[in-house]
């Protein structure tokens, strides 16, 4: 492993050039830089299972959930742009955490976001078998899942190497046309059920333990709205490009979210099967009820297109934090190289998708259900996200203090962003969640700790070494 030398202003000097080496400048113009965080967000999954898991814990409160959720990012959305207006740098958060708070606080951030965006990845790379299935059954084709893990991930590995721009604009395009054939769907849903408000408006039967545990599921259908920060060296002016993108993508996402959540909650309400059923696939089933079969195959495809991209999406934002990470000496040194022709880091991305088969495979040979499959990783990477996005909060405060730019608006959005983040983390760990999820709080604060062990041990010897050299 790489000897750890990375003094507290390492990014104050050169930081733009330090993390961008071998990359594509000026690739992305500002709508391919917001495809990332739109595609990493992926808007599709909330229909097609995320708003389910809400529902589970939210109930009628599923729309007011995604409200919170909507408004605690924006706030640490106001945070990111404190950064990302005046740097550019593929590091993302974790540049930002460590130019702000220093290389400790750093590495953790990095650290927390490899595996939020890993296993993000693989939850999203995961729910692709239910829905292909669905489709192959209807002509007679049976598809293991493992055999539709390789492909996903094969052919997600295959374009993070290839091309950044090919990734944005593939992702663009998926994920613009599958939420609008869901929007439709929706649309005939309700004209066929009506629009029955008033139980959502009134919050029947919501309660505050709910609503927490509901927040952890919302912010996860969220996560990686940040994730344009990833793009500094490749998007076009991005420094105004990235803190909009940020912004953008979490607006459109939260309106989404909010509409179908009332269209949905609605229409199954009186559905033969309840909408937090673990059986539900979801969008199918919205076909069914809006006797529009031919529509359900075809938004059943936009969501195994919108899951591809997003894991597309977590492979490129990885890659380009364990290639800074590896600049900074933190990690192995090959992972930050950058391919001679298509100027992507290649050796991390294949790295990325390596991990995410082998623990597809892993699950599945062990014949753990797709959506405990999805869940579970959800649940650990919104762990991974919530600490990153708790320090970049802290880190702003911090950093516009030293800037002498601190205002009022910043202090509020730092303060309330932190409070909705932790109004999440209790609710995924108060009342204590049952067996598997109980594991899930113990397994992310064992990677964790792995990590900071091990950065201690290379600290001490690089310090070694600086004491022999002397």
């Amino acid at each position: 492993m790489a000897t750890v030398q990375l003094p507290a202003d390492h990014l104050d000097l050169g930081e733009h050039n330090h993390h961008a080496v071998g990359y594509r400048r000026d690739a992305l113009s500002s709508t391919e830089t917001l495809a990332q965080s739109i595609a990493n967000i992926a808007p599709t999954l909330t229909p097609a299972v995320n708003l389910q898991l809400v529902f589970g814990s939210s109930g009628n409160g599923t729309w007011f959930t995604y409200l919170l959720a909507t408004l605690g990012l924006l706030l640490i959305g106001v945070c990111i742009k404190q950064f990302a207006s005046k740097t550019a740098t593929p590091g993302a958060l974790y540049s930002y955490v460590t130019k702000s708070l220093g290389p400790t606080a750093g590495f953790i951030t990095g650290w927390a976001l490899i595996l939020a965006y890993l296993t993000t990845g693989i939850a999203v790379a995961s729910y692709t078998a239910p829905y292909a299935q669905t489709l192959l059954k209807n002509l007679n084709i049976a598809m293991p899942a493992m055999v539709m893990f390789v492909l996903v991930v094969g052919l997600v590995w295959f374009v993070a190497y290839r091309d950044v721009r090919l990734s944005a604009k593939m992702m663009l395009i998926l994920e613009g046309v599958s939420i609008s054939l869901i929007f439709v769907l929706g649309l005939l849903m309700v004209a066929h059920t009506g629009l029955h408000l008033g139980p959502q408006l009134s919050l029947k039967g919501m309660t505050l333990t709910g609503l927490q545990g509901g927040m952890v599921l919302g912010i996860f259908s969220f996560v990686g709205f940040e994730s344009a920060t990833a793009l500094g060296a490749e998007a076009r002016d991005p420094k105004r490009s990235i803190p909009r993108a940020v912004f953008m993508s979490t607006a459109i996402a939260g309106t989404f979210f909010m509409i179908m959540s009332f269209m949905m909650v609605s229409a199954f309400s009186a559905y033969k099967t309840h909408l937090d059923d673990p059986n539900l696939v979801a969008l199918t089933a919205m076909a069914d009820i809006a006797h529009a079969p031919v529509l359900g195959v075809l938004v059943s495809i936009g969501a195994i297109v919108s899951l591809f991209a997003c894991s597309l999406a977590c492979v490129t934002a990885t890659s380009r934090i364990l290639s800074a990470m590896s600049r900074d000496g933190l990690i192995h040194a090959h992972l930050g190289k950058s391919h001679d022709t298509n100027a992507t880091p290649h050796i991390a991305a294949t790295v990325c998708a390596a991990i995410m088969i082998v623990v597809l495979f892993g699950l599945s040979m062990k014949h753990v259900a797709v959506l405990d499959i999805y869940n579970m990783n959800g649940m650990i990477a919104t762990y991974g996200f919530l600490l990153a996005y708790i320090l970049i909060a802290v880190g702003a405060v911090v950093s516009a203090s030293r800037d002498k730019s601190l205002s009022p608006m910043l202090i509020f959005s730092a303060v309330a962003g932190v409070l909705f983040m932790g109004l999440a983390v209790k609710g995924s760990v108060y009342p204590w969640p049952v067996a598997p999820d109980n594991y899930l709080p113990q397994v992310f604060a064992g990677y964790m700790a792995v990590g900071i062990v091990w950065m201690l041990i290379e600290r001490m010897k690089s310090r070694g070494s600086s004491t022999a050299i002397a």
